[in-house]
């Protein structure tokens, strides 16, 4: 019974064919047969038999090869003898590399003498184009590069069934088209290339993120920048390409809800999506076009852009770079998908491209997502209650505030950072209940670029010094600049004071009414202004007297206090000393005196790694209420009791996980499998007709009178047997393998080939040495006799029995030759990804998607954390925002 391609290829690939049909697995199925060799063959769809008149022999590589030479004669046109194998590669007349061909090339249909096409053919497993497989001395990308420089087609492609479908054009061959289907025949390749339609499917196709970080990316293109223009400017046009391509992705943001709804309610793969009527993207750079099209399509989209979200360039704002520039650094963003369901894709590239000098002397770090989602998911923001972020960097907080009430409005919506329109009721909260300040003209414009997506061109989000508020009107409100950017948001900040028809500024900016606060302001570096310091109560000692210098996030707990009304709650970031110091005790009195401490949980040490190894923990409050504060008593003072004191239940928890390394890279959630295999030899005689190669049968071989008309053929078959978990996979989760069926290397077994060794010349030795022995009777003979013998296959199905990993290593190099692998298992570790497809970080702050399936008990995935058991706290205690 001749193999099935599930039995050539390894288990990993056969899942993984995602170009082949079930239709194309079964032609290419129909056509595999049995060479004379035993082993797999198929009839080539382009060249029948080989010149033995035997099957080609069937590999991973040979399967691929024949899909895409079917599927160009089937769906594309094209002809038999259009269609080459194995072309070779000559160089001045002379063949470099005699076992490397060129595996498929496409003839033009006018010029038999022309290539059209080459195409380099890798099997399913190898992934990335620009790494090295095993055996190999270059990567698929420079071997089809080094084909195509040669032969000068029109068209250099890699493929390998699955993931890559990559074509590059001529005549350098070193850029990716990002096109999903081949030309047809006789296509005019030249306008197959102009008339592609790059839209938002295509994009999610080319995607770099899934394989790169975006930090890096941008690292590519300030190289870039820095190659053709002034480094200094890098920031500000760096940032205004970002600008563009998020409006850019936002003006398909239909064609987005569509993608979304084909493959989240009717399971159609991206690839079987209809998107000819989808609009053509425009944040593109082609080779073709010249610079000054590239420019001035990029400042088109710049001036739309502006109109749809002003306040994060001045009007007149222009691309104020090379027009070199423009194309080097948009064809390094354009296949990147800034849109995602999450801002950490958005954060990589905000933490470096704001200077991170600039925030690290400040003592101000950007608050990973994980910990910014675990404390919205503690204050519990609702759609009628306002939030401000007093030290908001790149709006985390504000931003994740949003997504949390946008659930609350519309649970069954997708209520993320995506491109999706927004109800009015969404909007509204973004415009008139989201707030955020910082006095970083940098962080403020990222901030409010977000934030304006967001609210749909309307943003609060202000560049103003929160601690020194005395002198808001002299260093902002007077500078017409500043007017024009933050005026509308500015006006409904003044809108909370507590005093807002006060004369004097500094009543009027002091205290707000706002339902919650979160923030992670700067813990490094002290104030010493005297002005400054007196108009905080914390600004002076215990004894009363005015302190020479106070840090500043001393002064932010009671800056951020009066921001809040009456029940109003907060989140906030602080140094662990502040907690524990007996110096501090004077903050922690003046904590507890006007609020209710909800909250404190610590954060591992390595969570502000790389900038900051300060262990930090996470304070939260709500602030005392009572009859007369003019808003409902929903906190009020638990009673004192006779020393004065009160008692009241406050929740604590430390996390466990670092979630980053020592290094202050992201540790991932993942998991690591096995594949389990036996293997089975036989042991077959062959007996091929030498007139027409065919196989036939040991009875009419032994019928036969000429026996010398027919070729004998010993050859052994390795039956490979699969084993699979208990829902038909298989792949095994290694922890749940080793607890049900033992330790890998109890699975390791070797088996001794079923073998013996013959005298060469038995008419010679047969008086000296024995006719035939055994394998080991052979290695225990000098060196000199071995040579009088040669080995012979014994026929049948291979019983001997099996040897374990340590009884195969206690062996001799010599004896391990004469071992095969008779049971193995094969490991890998692989990053699990959420529901929405992303990976994750791991830590044990929240469960970061409920609706994943936990398929190990060992290493859990995603499971309720410090956020849920203080949700659990807070209904039990009656906390007013949670009941």
């Amino acid at each position: 019974m001749p193999k099935k391609i599930d039995q050539i290829l390894k288990p990993e690939e056969i899942s993984h064919i995602s170009q082949f049909s079930q239709e194309d697995k079964d032609w290419i199925n129909s056509r595999i047969h049995d060479r004379s060799d035993g082993e797999a063959g198929v009839e080539c769809v382009v060249r029948g038999k080989n010149d033995d008149g035997d099957y080609f022999k069937l590999t991973p590589e040979e399967i691929v090869r024949q899909y895409y030479a079917y599927k160009l004669m089937e769906i594309y046109g094209y002809t038999k003898e259009q269609i080459g194998f194995e072309l070779p590669a000559v160089y001045a007349g002379k063949e470099v590399i005699k076992n490397k061909r060129i595996d498929i090339a496409v003839f033009n249909k006018d010029d038999k003498s022309k290539i059209d096409m080459i195409i380099e053919v890798k099997r399913p497993g190898i992934k990335d184009e620009n790494s090295i497989a095993d055996g190999e001395s270059s990567t698929p990308f420079q071997q089809m590069q080094s084909y195509c420089r040669l032969k000068q087609p029109q068209i250099g492609v890699i493929a390998n069934g699955d993931n890559l479908l990559k074509f590059y054009e001529a005549p350098a061959f070193d850029e990716a088209l990002v096109i999903d289907k081949f030309p047809a025949n006789g296509e005019n390749i030249a306008e197959w290339k102009e008339n592609r339609r790059f839209t938002f499917k295509q994009l999610m196709q080319a995607d770099r993120l899934q394989t790169e970080t975006l930090k890096d990316i941008i690292l590519d293109v300030e190289q870039r920048f820095g190659a053709n223009d002034s480094s200094d400017k890098a920031f500000e046009e760096i940032f205004k390409l970002i600008f563009i391509k998020l409006y850019d992705e936002v003006l398909s943001s239909q064609d987005a809800d569509i993608i979304a709804n084909d493959m989240n309610r009717h399971n159609i793969a991206l690839k079987d999506i209809d998107d000819s009527m989808f609009r053509v993207m425009k944040f593109r750079a082609r080779d073709t076009d010249s610079l000054a099209d590239i420019y001035n399509n990029l400042s088109d989209l710049f001036e739309q852009a502006k109109n749809k979200w002003p306040g994060v360039f001045a009007t007149d704002a222009i691309l104020d770079m090379q027009r070199a520039t423009v194309k080097s650094c948009v064809k390094e963003l354009q296949n990147v998908k800034l849109f995602n369901s999450n801002l950490e894709v958005v954060d990589d590239a905000f933490e470096h491209l704001v200077n991170q000098n600039q925030k690290e002397g400040m003592g101000q770090y950007f608050t990973p997502r994980y910990v910014i989602d675990m404390c919205v998911k503690m204050l519990n923001p609702k759609p009628n209650e306002k939030m401000i972020d007093t030290a908001a960097g790149s709006c985390g907080f504000p931003m994740h505030a949003i997504f949390h009430v946008w659930k609350q409005l519309n649970p069954e919506r997708f209520n993320l950072f995506t491109t999706r329109s927004r109800t009015p009721e969404e909007l509204a909260y973004v415009q008139n209940n989201v707030f955020g300040i910082d006095f970083s003209e940098k962080s403020v414009r990222v901030g409010r670029m977000l934030n304006i997506i967001a609210g749909d061109g309307h943003t609060n989000v202000i560049e103003l010094n929160s601690l020194d508020y005395p002198n808001w009107r002299k260093a902002y409100l007077d500078v017409d600049k500043w007017q024009r950017k933050y005026r509308e948001g500015f006006d409904k900040l003044q809108r909370l004071s507590t005093s807002p028809t006060s004369t004097s500024d500094k009543t009027k900016f002091e205290a707000f009414n706002f339902d919650i606060l979160m923030a992670n302001p700067p813990f490094a570096g002290d104030l010493d202004n005297k002005e400054q310091l007196e108009i905080y109560n914390l600004g002076y000692n215990a004894k009363g007297k005015l302190q020479n210098k106070v840090g500043r996030d001393i002064l932010f707990i009671e800056r951020n206090l009066n921001f809040l009304k009456p029940g109003g709650r907060m989140a906030v970031v602080l140094p662990q000393g502040r907690f524990n110091n007996s110096g501090d005790k004077l903050i922690r009195d003046y904590i507890a005196e006007r609020c209710r401490i909800l909250a404190v949980v610590g954060l591992h040490g390595n969570v502000f790694k790389p900038h900051t190894g300060t262990k930090t923990s996470v304070l939260f409050v709500q602030k005392w209420t009572d009859d007369n504060c003019g808003f409902p008593n929903i906190c009020p003072r638990p009673a004192e009791d006779e020393n004065g004191s009160i008692d009241y239940p406050i929740f604590f928890a430390t996390m466990q996980e670092p979630s980053k390394d020592n290094s202050g890279d992201k540790i991932y959630v993942k998991e690591d499998y096995v594949t389990w295999n036996d293997y089975k030899y036989i042991t077959e005689t062959h007996y091929i007709r030498k007139s027409d190669k065919q196989e036939v049968t040991k009875d009419e071989y032994d019928d036969s009178f000429k026996k010398s008309d027919y070729t004998v053929k010993v050859s052994t078959r390795k039956e490979v047997l699969e084993h699979k978990t208990a829902n038909g996979s298989v792949d095994f989760i290694k922890d749940l393998f080793v607890s049900e069926y033992g330790e890998l290397d109890t699975h390791k077994k070797w088996i001794k080939k079923n073998s013996s060794f013959v005298l060469k010349n038995i008419r010679k030795d047969a008086d000296t040495f024995a006719e035939s022995i055994s394998i080991e009777q052979y290695l225990n003979l000098p060196v000199s006799e071995q040579t009088h013998y040669k080995e012979i296959a014994i026929l049948g199905e291979n019983t001997n029995s099996k040897i374990s990993l340590q009884e195969y290593n206690s062996l001799g190099k010599d004896a391990q030759k004469f071992y095969l692998i008779a049971e193995d298992v094969a490991e890998r570790t692989e990053r699990i990804k959420d529901t929405h497809g992303h990976i994750f970080v791991k830590h044990d702050l929240f469960n970061h998607d409920p609706a994943l399936l936990n398929e190990n008990p060992n290493n859990i995935y995603s499971q309720d954390g410090i956020a849920e058991a203080f949700i659990e706290f807070a209904k039990k205690e009656g906390l007013s925002f949670f009941q």
